[in-house]
């Protein structure tokens, strides 16, 4: 109980940016177990002090629920009637976090300081974006395929029966279209990250592997553009755990992965994952409809059940997936609303910039990028994010009566702090706070 605590006030200090010199005090209560305990916690604020958070967070960072309840034909968990399917657009953690404010604002008063506070994203950016493609079905145009297409099945409203017989023997694939991505992309000004499954083990895995020549090319020339290449983990490493490992062997310099499918288990996917050496994983999302699976926009700790504690390595909460709502109009700006100062996780498929089969699925891409670009995100491949913020939550920051001293263990550029300092040599002041220039080690703050 005690460490799962501590888990879930770690992050809500995190996800507030509240340092932990002003952290509020809560004792440890007994852990929620239930959907209708549940649902009372949310319903309380905490200026009523009925409840401690802690552990309510703790409860869905580690995904308490997911460990019983209805599993769906393909092994995953069902959330149909859960408390995250029906808080999915209004994650109730990020709120809780931003209702410690006023106690850790009266915590550091108590001890004779100003509340100074970490901003979540790089140059005080207001949310993280991140677009990322799992390379599943890029060739349309196999025998099965075209007989669907010759008899009038498939998508034949979309393309001439005569077209798609020119297609399949003059060798084009519609569904290939990685140029087309990484053009758009340019265009908007950011790179995206990748997941490949290294090879086909499962029936439902796709037959896009490291071992056809051409499939190896390509993910060999996204690695030559600088973009991020993880490991779309086979849907046989939900009976096979140590698949985790052999995966990312043969996947060399991968540090991230999402289960195909999004066919993942809490109690053992994340410390299969974990053991494998991967640094994140971005499963934890929504098979059907759009929204926040744990509770949360922002990247957390995994979690072992079997010991009890939080892993090495992180969860990057996946947020929508190109089929999901691409024909609401207000799609971006609900993304936005729910994300918050966040992080925004895309998925499009590859095949999904195929106007022609998945008409509007492309422009929708763009509307959320150019959505997110206005909100002010900073953009960045998944492992930049959890990067960013595995490093920043290892800042220490010490008050004095002269001012603050502040202790990063690893380099981290673009740090801003909010409250009342004076700009250090090589930062800036900017309304609010500071700016502070690439910090590693002890720098010495003072008050304004």
């Amino acid at each position: 109980m005690e460490a799962l605590h501590q888990h879930g006030l770690c992050h809500l200090l995190a996800v507030a940016g509240i340092p932990g010199y002003a952290a509020p005090q809560f004792e440890p209560q007994p852990a929620y177990a239930g959907a209708g305990r549940l649902t009372v916690v949310d319903g309380c604020h905490l200026a009523d002090g009925a409840w401690s958070p802690a552990e309510a967070a703790g409860w869905w960072l580690a995904r308490c629920e997911e460990l019983s309840g209805p599993h769906d034909e393909y092994g995953r968990w069902d959330p149909t009637g859960s408390l995250s399917w029906e808080l999915r657009h209004t994650p109730p953690l990020d709120r809780w976090a931003h209702e410690l404010l006023p106690l850790a604002e009266a915590r550091a008063a108590e001890r004779g300081f100003p509340l100074v506070r970490i901003a979540c994203w790089p140059e005080g950016a207001a949310l993280a974006c991140s677009g990322s493609h799992d390379i599943d079905h890029v060739r349309k145009w196999r025998l099965a395929t075209l007989g669907s297409y010759l008899l009038g099945r498939g998508r034949p409203a979309r393309i001439g029966r005569l077209q798609a017989l020119r297609e399949y023997l003059g060798g084009t694939e519609p569904w290939w279209r990685f140029d087309d991505i990484r053009e758009l992309e340019q265009e908007l000004g950011f790179d995206s990250t990748w997941f490949v499954i290294p090879r086909q083990r499962h029936q439902f895995d796709t037959p896009f592997t490291l071992q056809h020549r051409r499939d190896r090319q390509q993910v060999d020339a996204l690695r030559a553009a600088g973009q991020e290449v993880g490991v779309h983990g086979s849907c046989a490493g939900l009976e096979r755990t140590e698949l985790a490992a052999i995966e990312r062997q043969e996947m060399e310099g991968a540090v991230g992965v999402r289960q195909h499918w999004l066919r993942f288990t809490v109690g053992e996917s994340w410390p299969a994952q974990a053991a494998a050496g991967y640094c994140y994983d971005s499963s934890l999302g929504f098979t059907h409809g759009w929204g926040l699976r744990g509770g949360t926009a922002f990247p957390f700790a995994a979690w072992d059940h079997t010991t009890g504690n939080p892993l090495e390595m992180g969860e990057l909460p996946l947020t929508v997936m190109d089929r999901e709502g691409t024909n609401d109009p207000q799609l971006p700006q609900k993304l936005l609303e729910a994300v918050g100062g966040g992080h925004l996780n895309l998925l499009w498929h590859v095949a999904a910039f195929d106007d022609r089969d998945f008409p509007g699925y492309g422009e929708m891409y763009r509307r959320v990028i150019e959505a997110a670009q206005d909100a002010g995100a900073w953009f960045a491949s998944l492992a930049q994010v959890w990067e960013w913020w595995r490093r920043r939550a290892r800042i220490d920051l010490e008050p004095s009566k002269t001012g603050l001293t502040l202790n990063a263990p690893e380099r981290l550029e673009g740090v801003v702090l909010r409250g009342p300092l004076k700009p250090p040599r090589g930062g800036s002041a900017i309304e609010g706070g500071v700016a502070l220039p690439v910090v590693q080690g002890r720098l010495e703050l003072e008050w304004s």
